[in-house]
């Protein structure tokens, strides 16, 4: 699997409808298991949700870090397809739980 941006990139150059399609099912599951904040991360849930956002987590994990690239791939996919579902997503975590923690 490529990574979101290397596919949004690769969708920009021409029509690959398998890839699309299969990149399309996988923003639909990721976008899925966002909580009402717009939390989206699947390790910091449940039992570790306390630790979200807490100093040491920051220093050491990579929430952020993961969360950037999802939104370089959603930028890069929006470019190619014009479908804004996974900027969206990620811009409701930044506005929903990233600035409201």
């Amino acid at each position: 699997m490529l990574p979101a941006v290397q596919v949004g990139f690769a969708l920009q150059t021409g029509d690959m409808p398998e890839v699309h399609n299969q990149t399309a099912a996988m923003i639909k599951e990721v976008v899925a298991i966002a909580e009402p904040s717009g939390y989206i991360n699947t390790y910091y849930v449940e039992d570790r949700k306390s630790q979200r956002m807490q100093q040491h987590t920051q220093e050491v994990g990579h929430e952020l870090y993961c969360l950037g690239h999802m939104l370089q791939g959603a930028i890069a996919y929006y470019r190619a397809t014009g479908d804004t579902t996974l900027m969206d997503a990620g811009a409701k975590m930044v506005d929903g739980f990233l600035i409201s923690s």
